[in-house]
């Protein structure tokens, strides 16, 4: 984790450096200093809209798991998971956070945990895929973001190409507990996603699936308001396909949060719809500001608020949450 941190400051050292060369520091800060102080207070009541839809989904999914937390309990631990979500172990801490709410094992909320982090992917894979039916210049990464989820679907789901896969590779010990750890994870996701009878997908799946696709069109509605306000007309579409590419990098970055892998797409993709590069950089700055800086900060207030007493009685919620 501490290298994963270090490189995302390197990397976005780089990309700070470069941005500097490219463009006038001093436009810059003009450019952003046009954008309407007021509008903030709408930007961030979306970006929370969006944190209650994950919270709604993640909700659904526990209570698919036969675990009930109720609408504030929910919105407490999706929240508050937000804290540790740009480090690796932010999705495993919110199943420390509901264990401590409700008592559940923390091996009984990894379906539930897999299953988001899926769907949240999925979700974006998908419409960037539709997307690039529409702008060719993504057609090849789009296409191969689908077609590695679509393999991750299936260790995810297939019993028989897990036992293949372990059966060719060497005996290893690692690999043994890889293997079950695996299998485990298999049948918690398959409870979350799959009919018993018809082993098709079920209406958990239908649902949360939705409540994803809906996630990203509100999240594009954020980019097309961002851009508005600095002149740019960025439409619905263009706004959406920028949003779900973005969460898609961020998702796939080797880097805490998607520093630097999501701020120089997400520029190169504005640069594509040919919006001026200074103007792209602030559309990136807001947004970024408005989403990964807002939800860091809010998710470290809820966690030392309502689980701050625990982390000081030595409950370590964090490392708990990075070994699950």
């Amino acid at each position: 984790m501490i290298y994963r941190i270090g490189f995302s400051i390197i990397l976005l050292g780089v990309l700070l450096y470069v941005v500097s060369h490219a463009v006038d520091i001093n436009e810059l800060w003009q450019t952003l200093a046009t954008f309407p102080i007021h509008q903030f207070i709408l930007l961030f009541a979306i970006s929370s809209f969006i944190f209650l839809l994950k919270t709604w989904r993640f909700a659904l999914l526990l209570k698919n798991s036969q675990i009930e937390l109720t609408r504030w309990e929910a919105i407490r631990v999706y929240v508050a998971g937000l804290a540790t979500s740009p480090l690796p172990a932010g999705e495993a801490t919110r199943g420390v956070l509901v264990h401590h709410e409700t008592g559940t094992k923390i091996s009984k909320t990894t379906g539930s945990i897999v299953t988001q982090a899926y769907l949240e992917l999925f979700a974006s894979a998908l419409i960037a895929l539709v997307g690039s039916f529409f702008f060719k210049m993504i057609e090849l990464p789009a296409t191969l973001a689908f077609a590695i989820l679509l393999i991750v679907a299936l260790l995810l789901s297939s019993r028989r190409l897990v036992e293949f896969i372990f059966k060719i590779l060497p005996d290893k010990k690692f690999l043994l507990k890889l293997s079950r750890r695996l299998r485990l994870i298999q049948k918690d996701v398959r409870d979350n996603l799959l009919d018993d009878d018809t082993h098709l997908p079920d209406k958990v799946f239908t649902s949360t699936l939705g409540i994803s696709l809906i996630t990203n069109v509100v999240g594009g509605i954020l980019i097309m308001l961002i851009a508005n306000n600095f002149g740019v007309q960025l439409n619905v579409i263009e706004s959406l396909f920028i949003y779900s590419a973005a969460m898609l990098i961020q998702g796939f970055s080797i880097s805490p949060g998607g520093l630097g892998f999501t701020e120089g797409g997400m520029v190169g993709l504005l640069l594509l719809f040919q919006v001026d590069f200074t103007i792209a950089v602030s559309i990136v700055i807001i947004f970024r500001l408005v989403t990964f800086i807002y939800s860091t900060l809010l998710g470290t207030t809820f966690l030392a608020v309502f689980y701050g007493k625990s982390l000081i009685q030595g409950r370590m919620i964090l490392n708990k949450g990075a070994k699950a």
